[in-house]
């Protein structure tokens, strides 16, 4: 058992064991990308951004114009090297596919370097969504004209109003001319998420089936040895 999460038990033993991640301080480790990032906090840190099936996240964006899609999920604002950048243009996003888990989300969390060589672009107005499939998106918290993220607190949270959804998906969509330059351009790192997660339900038939495929391997071997 960890300190920063609690299992939930629940009635109906055919739902997925819940972890809750309670925020504390933003960089506090609580947070699903960090779990993911540590393998449930049993390993050391390391970045869960990746491609293909096998990697604990995956980032997308709608255009990666400057540093990085892995710089989205970055853990410690000391270490992270500057911020990803988009091009500017209406509607930018970035999004973040959790693959095995999905997320009841209560608070977020992100940071703007600002002493990337990019410039003064602080994040204004955006909104959170979350989806089931990558395709449709819910509006989870909607932001306008937000100053909470500035030179001298260049790393901050925000709770989201309360939903029973979980979703597998997380995107941050910035409204048209929503930074503080008044520009497209949608610059961020450090993002992490708190709230119950849980493993995907496909997740876990997919966990089934390659159990039940490797006792099947077992008994064909066995049956072998004896012939």
């Amino acid at each position: 058992s960890y300190s920063f999460c609690t299992l939930l038990s629940h009635m109906n033993m055919s739902q997925e064991p819940v972890i809750n991640l309670e925020f504390n301080r933003v960089g506090d480790g609580n947070g699903a990308l960090y779990y993911l990032g540590t393998s449930g906090k049993t390993q050391p840190w390391k970045n869960p951004a990746g491609e293909g099936k096998d990697a604990a996240v995956v980032v997308f964006a709608s255009s990666c114009e400057k540093g990085t899609l892995k710089m989205v999920t970055e853990w410690g604002f000391k270490e992270a090297e500057h911020c990803y950048e988009s091009s500017n243009v209406k509607h930018s996003w970035v999004a973040i596919d959790l693959q095995k888990y999905e997320i009841n989300p209560k608070v977020y969390s992100m940071a703007y370097k600002s002493n990337t060589p990019y410039g003064q672009k602080h994040l204004r107005s955006w909104i959170l969504q979350g989806s089931k499939d990558g395709k449709a998106w819910d509006a989870v918290d909607i932001r306008n004209d937000d100053t909470a993220l500035c030179d001298s607190v260049p790393w901050v949270a925000f709770a989201a109003p309360e939903t029973k959804e979980y979703y597998r998906w997380i995107r941050i969509l910035m409204r048209p001319h929503g930074n503080s330059a008044g520009s497209n351009i949608l610059t961020l790192n450090c993002l992490e998420l708190y709230g119950q997660l849980r493993k995907c339900a496909d997740a876990n038939e997919t966990t089934t089936k390659k159990k039940k495929k490797k006792k099947k391997k077992k008994k064909k071997k066995k049956k072998k040895k004896k012939k």
